[in-house]
């Protein structure tokens, strides 16, 4: 379960979550990254899910299941050869494919916003929902994700200016 190796205790503060959450200094392990990034699109999930359904839109948060083949680690040696032997246990691309195109098009999950999906299953009890569903958090990172695009987009239109002066 990915959601479980962000580190984010669910009592602490929020400021301590975002410090967790989005780290300054991103030196660590790339799964421990990698997890922190699957929460952040959770939370982004089901913040838009509390916004947009009444607007009659509905939000997912899809995980394709453990173990698709993306081709990843293909320049990555020995990452090869386990890619190969793993073929047997794991997904090829369009099965892992699956689950956004069944929430995507199927009837059924219509009105079955604001989940967590994994393998085309509504997989709620593997969630980290302490964490996932801290709706304080949702916003916090909400914020802090409008104010880095505000950041970058002033970055650009400066440099921008600079190059057409």
């Amino acid at each position: 379960m990915l959601s479980k190796h962000t580190c984010i205790k669910p009592n602490t503060s929020i400021e301590k979550k975002m410090e967790v959450l989005c780290p300054k200094n991103a030196s660590e392990w790339y799964f421990r990254l990698y997890a922190k990034s699957k929460m952040c699109n959770m939370l982004t999930a089901f913040k838009l899910h509390r916004d947009e359904f009444k607007n009659g839109i509905s939000v997912y948060s899809i995980h394709p299941g453990s173990g698709v083949r993306t081709g990843l680690h293909r320049d990555f040696g020995l990452w090869s050869i386990a890619d190969f032997l793993s073929i047997p246990f794991t997904k090829n691309a369009s099965q892992g494919a699956a689950t956004s195109v069944y929430c995507a098009t199927h009837p059924e999950v219509e009105k079955i916003s604001g989940r967590y999906w994994e393998s085309c299953w509504d997989d709620e009890k593997s969630l980290d929902k302490a964490v996932a569903r801290d709706e304080e958090l949702q916003d916090a990172l909400w914020k802090y994700s409008e104010e880095l695009i505000i950041n970058l987009s002033n970055r650009n239109v400066d440099n921008l200016e600079n190059v057409i002066l």
